[in-house]
């Protein structure tokens, strides 16, 4: 376990968000460790959207593939998730 200070542990991983034209969250990248003497680890959280501007996939960092998907009816509604 960890007897470092959180404020070691927490310096210099900062979490930055990436926004397309439309200003809608494609990436999110956070900077992550466990240990003060590690180097920083990079995740990174996916996002697509339809020409709408609707949530169609989500991509977690720990997947190669999308952990969500959705699918919405010609009025807007969610069909499925």
């Amino acid at each position: 376990m960890s007897t470092s200070l959180p404020t070691q542990l927490c310096a210099n991983t900062p979490a930055l968000t990436i926004h397309d034209n439309r200003g809608l969250a494609i990436r999110t990248l956070a900077y992550n460790r466990r240990d003060h003497n590690e180097t920083v680890d990079e995740l990174i959280s996916r996002n697509r959207y339809n020409a709408s501007g609707q949530l169609i996939a989500s991509r977690d960092p720990r997947l190669e593939v999308d952990n969500f998907r959705y699918q919405y009816s010609l009025s807007g509604v969610p069909l499925r998730t």
